[in-house]
């Protein structure tokens, strides 16, 4: 049986783009939540949201998909540390999400 290649355009709502780059960053829900004037379960719930928009099955894979994007560049200084650069909101335009079915 041949394998049934479907596609979707997606982009991220601008506050799970904002709970997403905070997440990179390395913050913790409770850091996200008082950051962003949110609840724990409405940080969860766009991660949670996003994570099935990009078809991605964990939050590793999700910060992995931010970085492999562009939409998020960590870079490390001589000092070790890290040095992030985020794309604005405004330029992230939508992405093509192949999703292979058997």
């Amino acid at each position: 049986m041949s394998k049934i290649i479907l596609t979707k355009k997606v982009r991220p709502t601008q506050r799970q783009y904002e709970v997403l780059i905070l997440r990179v960053i390395g913050l913790k829900y409770t850091e996200i939540e008082k950051r962003l004037s949110i609840s724990q379960s409405s940080v969860k719930k766009h991660l949670t949201q996003l994570m099935v928009k990009l078809n991605c099955f964990s939050q590793t894979e999700l910060v992995d998909f931010a970085k492999s994007s562009g939409w998020i560049d960590a870079r490390f200084k001589p000092t070790g540390e890290v040095e992030y650069r985020i794309r604005p909101y405004e330029q992230v335009g939508a992405l093509r999400i192949l999703k292979h079915l058997n």
